[in-house]
């Protein structure tokens, strides 16, 4: 008696490349040796210089965008997302070029979101040099993986996103109006406000980067400044802003608030706290500029995500 074998969810991978050759060697073939049948590869290349993209061509299988100048995470990201959709796709993973992969965590990802249709974001495991796990204990992990665990979690990261297709049809995108960083914690909140679950599965990823921008440091404190502000504009009341407000200035400015050791508090702090003055006022001016499209995006946002809400709790009652 012949068995008809089920055919799998299809899960497009989109792995953002900026003058990444080195990285992509490690990356693309951890992805194709993922344990999953069912999988499209995209490689969205930000007008890379090293040659990543004829590179990534050498994979058979592998579809590269190739880009005329860097598009950045959320617009780059967004191009592979489209994609993903019109060949309608059922998950979506955003990669970015320096993270090896576990070959299960595909499998285990979809395992897990096809039990639970309201789990909107999915992360891993992961491990980078700077804060947590290098990549003998990536190994030692991937070696000793046996049962998936789950617990839930407050935001997401962006260099390993597990999503259902679904949530990008419902709450949007990503939100191109953000220069770098905070784009993730964006799609978090909306998601969550809409009904979605945001879960965390014990499958290792390892994150070779995290370091790219103490190499930009003034130009990385006035995107992380100006996306702070844009991200709690969007989402939050009156008060959470003035809270933002003086976390910023409080990080930039305070001689005697000790930011080393965390990457998140010494990007706002690229230089002595009073010329930071110069990096702060020209990132508020540009909030203040963009107010009119911020709020724009946010009430965009608001009507996404109360028809996403409709289409949750439906969902629950079946």
């Amino acid at each position: 008696m012949r068995t008809t074998k089920i055919k799998q969810p299809l899960v497009y991978v989109i792995i953002l490349s900026f003058n990444g050759k080195d990285n992509l060697e490690m990356c693309i073939p951890s992805v194709m040796s993922t344990d999953y049948s069912n999988l499209k590869v995209v490689v969205v290349d930000n007008a890379s210089k090293d040659g990543s993209a004829d590179f990534a061509e050498t994979f058979a299988g592998v579809k590269v965008v190739r880009n005329k100048k860097n598009r950045y995470w959320g617009p780059a990201n967004n191009q592979g997302i489209k994609i993903a959709l019109a060949d309608k796709a059922d998950y979506i993973v955003l990669l970015n070029d320096d993270v090896v992969v576990d070959k299960r965590w595909i499998k285990e990802a979809v395992n897990v979101c096809e039990k639970d249709p309201l789990i909107g974001f999915i992360e891993f495991d992961l491990m980078n040099p700077v804060t947590y796990g290098d990549m003998g204990e990536f190994k030692r992990r991937s070696k000793n993986f046996k049962n998936t665990l789950i617990k839930p979690i407050k935001n997401v990261t962006g260099c390993s996103l597990f999503s259902t297709a679904s949530l990008y049809k419902n709450i949007g995108l990503i939100d191109e109006g953000f220069p770098l960083y905070m784009e993730e914690t964006d799609l978090a909140r909306r998601a969550k406000k809409a009904g979605y679950k945001l879960m965390l599965i014990n499958v290792p990823v390892f994150h070779a980067g995290m370091k790219t921008s103490g190499k930009i440091k003034k130009k990385a404190a006035l995107f992380e400044m100006i996306s702070l502000m844009r991200c709690v504009i969007k989402n939050d009341n009156i008060f959470e802003i003035i809270k933002m407000l003086l976390f910023i200035m409080n990080a930039a400015f305070n001689p005697v608030k000790k930011v080393k050791g965390d990457m998140f508090l010494e990007r706002l702090r690229p230089m002595n706290p009073i010329f930071n003055i110069f990096i702060f006022i020209p990132a508020m001016l540009y909030d203040i500029i963009m107010l009119p499209e911020i709020m724009a995006a946010k009430y965009r946002d608001y009507k996404k995500i109360k028809n996403a809400r409709k289409a949750l709790y439906k969902l629950k009652k079946q």
